[in-house]
């Protein structure tokens, strides 16, 4: 892949006209205000950047200032959705900004893809330079809490399976109490330690706090561990819709009526979770 090459512009600007990029190809970009972010990928810069400030887009809202725009020689439209879906997950996990449309997409499967995958270190590295990112290395990226336990991770197939069956089960109402004076029904997943029930379960509190349905509904995420509880909550910061006040202490259930709770490590608890919920 030849050198690639970001030009930034002053998005409040209305001159998208007199905008000049070296290479007429598929571009990605980036609109950013210093919190928030949004990743695309386009053919056509300077008619998207018009189209995000209508007042019905997800854009129009956040007055973005600057849009950066990255282009190469080689640059096509499928290495370039490839590219938009590692730095949507990847800045993401970096946190400099709040990334806006930070879902997880589906990986491009295509004939180059090894090739442009080896040349997203020099992406990245400029990146960097510009300002964009707070990790110099996009490798140290993946080795964070932000990153591995982000509800926009690619989930495994098994993990995609335990979460799609706990949805449909809460959708069927099976938990609900069989007769009154019984407690609703749990659902237990277990698994060894680094199979990835973190990320299943935050992603299930994301898909939850997302979804219509569930919206009107409180929800909490529950942490024994003091130091995992303070990462999640420096992950939730980070995501837009999720907050830091959904994750909680055990005792805090006692305390408050949640619709739903999702306790992460349950075998830490020892029985005390249960024993404060009767007492209350």
């Amino acid at each position: 892949m030849a050198k690639v090459e970001i030009t930034t512009f002053e998005y409040s600007k209305q001159d998208e006209q007199t905008w000049q990029l070296p290479f007429d190809y598929h571009c990605l970009y980036i609109l950013e205000n210093g919190n928030y972010a949004y990743i695309g990928e386009t053919k056509r810069p300077f008619e998207r950047s018009k189209e995000h400030k209508r007042i019905n887009d997800l854009c129009s809202v956040h007055s973005f200032s600057r849009i950066h725009i990255i282009t190469g020689q080689t640059f096509e439209e499928t290495p370039a959705k490839h590219y938009e879906t590692l730095l949507r997950r990847l800045m993401s996990g970096d946190g400099k900004f709040k990334i806006l449309n930070a879902e997880r997409d589906e990986w491009q499967h295509y004939y180059r893809k090894n090739e442009f995958e080896l040349c997203f270190d020099q992406l990245w590295l400029a990146l960097e330079k510009k300002g964009l990112v707070l990790h110099k290395d996009f490798q140290t990226v993946l080795t964070l809490s932000s990153y591995k336990f982000s509800p926009h991770i690619e989930l495994t197939a098994l993990q995609h399976e335990a979460l799609t069956s706990i949805l449909h089960t809460i959708d069927s109402g099976e938990l609900q109490p069989h007769r009154d004076g019984f407690l609703p029904r749990p659902i237990l997943i277990s698994g060894d330690a680094g199979t990835g029930k973190t990320v299943v379960a935050t992603s299930l509190f994301y898909k939850l706090r997302t979804l219509e349905n569930y919206q009107h509904l409180k929800i909490g995420l529950v942490y024994a561990v003091s130091n995992t509880r303070a990462e999640i909550q420096e992950l939730f910061k980070s995501v837009p819709r999720l907050r830091k006040k959904d994750v909680i202490t055990p005792s805090a259930v006692a305390k408050e009526h949640y619709d739903i709770i999702i306790c992460d490590e349950a075998q830490r608890l020892q029985g005390c979770f249960m024993n404060d919920c009767q007492s209350h």
